[in-house]
């Protein structure tokens, strides 16, 4: 009678998938960290040319709506103690920016979700931005340019010494750009 020969199994290669899964997921999460700390750490330089200017009677932006493309309440935010604070809800406002109705650079940032600045991106040179203040103005902009920009291209967020609204958000691979509008008090 001849002796059966044992099947030798290769190795299982699950465990090594799993292992390829685990760091790929890893680098995509350190690579996320760095645009997000190096995008908050080179605006330093342009929170340290804003002056705190607020005062108790300035009024200042309480809602945002966009031509077909957004409508939300606004609230104020900055750096506090270290870190950027940004709402989930709602956009927010840079409080040592400008505010509508004065000469300076407006600034207004949000999520990239649907329910705040996610269909940002479709707007076009033209459309309308209309921010209600606090004091009940309304204030009407149009929008001039729109683009694309790497984290660390901070001069649109400087300040200037004409009244310009500047919104961004983040898009791109890990959030690795932010798409920015500019506009100007319409006429």
């Amino acid at each position: 009678m001849a002796k059966r020969r044992k099947k030798i199994r290769p190795p299982s290669r699950f465990p090594l998938i799993l292992i390829t899964i685990g760091l790929a997921l890893l680098t995509l999460w350190g690579v996320h960290r760095y645009f997000y700390t190096r995008s908050i750490s080179l605006s330093d330089a342009i929170l340290a040319a804003y002056k705190a200017r607020r005062t108790a009677t300035t009024s200042y932006p309480i809602h945002i709506e966009i031509d077909n493309i957004t409508n939300v309440p606004v609230v104020e935010s900055g750096k506090e103690k270290g870190v950027w604070t940004i709402s989930q809800t709602s956009a927010n406002h840079f409080i040592q920016s400008a505010v509508p109705g004065e000469n300076g650079n407006i600034i207004i940032y949000g999520h990239n979700l649907n329910s705040i600045f996610g269909y940002l991106m479709n707007i076009q040179t033209g459309a309308i931005v209309n921010i209600r203040q606090s004091d009940g103005s309304l204030h009407t902009y149009s929008v001039t340019d729109t683009q694309y920009v790497v984290p660390n291209q901070t001069a649109l967020l400087a300040p200037t010494t004409h009244e310009v609204l500047t919104l961004y958000t983040c898009t791109g691979l890990l959030d690795s750009l932010r798409f920015v509008v500019r506009a100007v008090p319409a006429k």
